[in-house]
């Protein structure tokens, strides 16, 4: 059943609802010291380098943290707005990935993105990775209304260029979730093409170029600089002290790993579920669809592989992965 204007309508309604009663009755803290630097950065257009790679995270938290009667109001409203989006594109993508789908299936897509632990572990903390997860389903949205109109327009692919830009200045982790770009080497009749793929990512291209012009744009807003982040000697110094830091952090003194220590752990049944659905071959739809299921696999993969438990299981890391599961 395709997703119809009326039940959008209904979505967004109850969205702005959600976000309102998450402002008013979830209220939010403690915050950690990274989220109080972020929110210090975004109010005094203080260019840190140590936040380097955050500062789309930063200068949207800025906007409500300034517009707000005060700056922890701001926060609170922020993370409002983060779980109220979140849920608003869970139902969307769960909507558009398949015209099988009907409103329940989105419904219990919603249900379960709740339930994750984050959530009611740490209300009214905008972490990082809440925006990260906006982004990666901002692009997912994009990607599968490409697919679905006939045209595959190309202001839709500089759309998604745009947000591949904004995700990996949100945070660089987002770089897994570009598994998905293969698939706009694809045709209408879902064989891949060495020339589609080329001609795709010309347009991809330009999106980039325009995220790039966006954000040097809130930069100069925000923190009076439109080159902020551009500059050679701002990425070695990001690169001094973030980076190197990061890389020479002491590994927790255990054997565990992501899957046997949280994935199979903490959220059992949707990642059971989610690797049936793979298993099973999501037979009948396309591979530029099933291209989504190597998404989560991706993060998890890039979570093993660079971090592990290097800083402990935090779930938040999975929490833009967890969106797609």
């Amino acid at each position: 059943m395709p997703l119809k204007r009326t039940e959008l309508a209904i979505l967004a309604v109850a969205s702005i609802i959600l976000g309102l009663l998450l402002y008013k009755f979830a209220p939010g803290g403690p915050l950690s010291s990274d989220v109080v630097g972020y929110i210090d950065s975004g109010l005094n257009a203080i260019r840190d380098p140590f936040n380097l790679n955050r500062y789309f995270h930063i200068l949207l938290q800025a906007i409500f943290a300034r517009a707000a009667r005060t700056p922890l109001a701001g926060v609170q409203a922020f993370w409002a707005f983060q779980v109220a989006v979140g849920c608003f594109l869970v139902y969307v993508n769960t909507r558009l990935f398949s015209s099988r789908t009907n409103p329940v299936h989105g419904l219990l897509a919603m249900a379960i993105f709740l339930s994750f632990p984050t959530l009611a572990t740490w209300p009214g903390v905008p972490f990082v990775d809440l925006t990260l997860m906006i982004m990666i389903m901002l692009m997912v949205m994009v990607y599968l209304l490409w697919l679905d109109r006939p045209d595959r327009p190309a202001w839709l692919l500089i759309l998604l260029g745009a947000l591949v830009y904004l995700s990996l200045r949100t945070k660089e982790t987002a770089i897994w979730s570009f598994v998905l770009l293969l698939g706009i080497g694809f045709t209408p009749e879902d064989q891949f093409s060495g020339r589609t793929f080329l001609r795709n990512l010309g347009r991809l291209a330009l999106g980039i170029l325009a995220g790039i012009i966006l954000m040097a744009l809130l930069n100069w807003i925000l923190v009076h600089d439109p080159l902020w982040g551009w500059r050679p000697a701002e990425w070695r110094d990001y690169w001094t002290v973030y980076i190197d830091n990061a890389s020479s952090a002491e590994i927790q003194p255990n054997r565990e790993n992501w899957y046997t220590a949280y994935l199979f752990t903490a959220i059992p049944v949707p990642f059971l579920l989610y690797v049936a659905s793979g298993i099973k071959g999501l037979p009948g739809t396309a591979r530029t669809r099933r291209l989504l299921w190597l998404v989560p696999l991706a993060a998890t993969i890039f979570l093993v592989v660079t971090m592990n438990n290097r800083y402990g299981f935090q779930n938040r890391f999975f929490l833009p992965a967890f969106s797609l599961v």
